[in-house]
């Protein structure tokens, strides 16, 4: 039922209490002698966490728990005999490879996903889609393999010259030269890449809206986390967003991003940089903090300030000492433990 809600973390904490409360060690429900509606249960509810398909989409993490911010999952069926190899990676997709044992029509939602290419894998051509910001429509031939990429360089091949006679330039290939129409001859698919110059670079300065929260282009290559407006109570920050087909990396994060919000745990990402000041002041319910990245230069002023008197710290060993000033000038409560990746 949560997973259906989209609430990942409530469905993983059930999912939690199955295993450990209701579980015997040869993983058989305890309801005496044997109930197998909890064992049905909990692999539908880890699937569903993970992929759902009952509306007219099939929806990749439709409910990822922020615990498992990073994995991978293949071979898990979807309505339409469409079968899925995910990705991902800092709580966003990061690989969609589709087979298509039907030839239905493919509809796919996710925020963001109608930016890239459908590449037919196994007939190496792209395929045409129908798009939105957050939506991805195409047609699959039965047996055939996708991937959803942004990669505009993949290997085409294209149909063999035909062995028809050329048309003259002067008469056009649809009408005779009596003007008495004729069946125009059949011409090749267009098979041709599409043009990897056609990766836009957004204009510095410009915000971008990807999964409750608003970035700021920086850079050529990077984006700052300006707002976070997401209601989830824990959340990732990404490595990367993809905006036009291109990548940027997320390097920073603004002054006040997250200030005052009903937060307890946020994952900092690798590519991170630096840290504004109150970036995460007065996030009063904040009780874990994972650093991933150990290249962090500077963290503002305050910015862990009145956040939670039990909150704990993950960070790498090597970066250990060199964090430990930089959060205590954040005003990171003294109280806080530290835990070593």
């Amino acid at each position: 039922m949560w997973a259906r809600m989209r609430d990942g973390d409530r469905a993983k904490k059930l999912l939690s209490e199955q295993l450990t409360g209701s579980t015997l060690k040869n993983l058989f429900d305890t309801h005496p002698p044997y109930q197998i509606d909890g064992n049905f249960g909990a692999v539908s509810g880890i699937t569903e966490m993970l992929l759902q398909s009952q509306g007219d989409a099939i929806e990749p993490l439709a409910a990822l728990p922020s615990d498992w911010d990073t994995g991978s999952i293949s071979g898990v069926k979807a309505r339409g005999n469409f079968e899925l190899d995910l990705v991902w990676e800092n709580g966003s997709l990061n690989e969609c490879r589709i087979t298509s044992h039907s030839g239905n029509t493919c509809k796919m939602k996710y925020e963001g996903i109608g930016s890239l290419n459908v590449y037919d894998e196994t007939n190496k051509q792209y395929v045409k889609a129908e798009s939105s910001a957050d939506t991805l429509t195409f047609p699959t031939t039965a047996g055939a393999v996708y991937v959803l990429t942004s990669d505009t360089t993949l290997p085409v091949i294209t149909a063999p010259p035909s062995d028809t006679p050329s048309v003259s330039p002067s008469v056009s290939p649809f009408v005779s030269p009596n003007n008495t129409p004729s069946s125009p001859a059949p011409s090749a698919p267009n098979t041709s890449k599409p043009d990897s110059k056609n990766k836009k670079t957004v204009k510095i300065g410009s915000t971008l809206k990807q999964k409750g929260m608003t970035y700021k282009v920086t850079s050529k290559t990077a984006v700052q986390l300006k707002k976070v407006t997401s209601s989830k109570k824990s959340f990732v920050i990404p490595n990367t967003i993809t905006a036009n087909g291109k990548k940027y990396s997320v390097t920073s994060i603004a002054n006040n991003a997250c200030s005052g919000r009903n937060i307890t745990k946020v994952t900092i990402s690798k590519n991170m940089k630096k840290i504004g000041k109150k970036a995460f002041a007065n996030c009063k319910k904040l009780k874990a903090v994972i650093i991933k990245s150990t290249g962090i230069t500077s963290i503002g002023k305050q910015a862990f300030y009145k956040t939670s008197q039990k909150i704990k710290v993950t960070l790498g060993r090597k970066v250990a000492a060199k964090y430990k000033k930089l959060l205590k000038k954040g005003k990171l409560p003294s109280t806080a433990k530290y835990l070593y990746s």
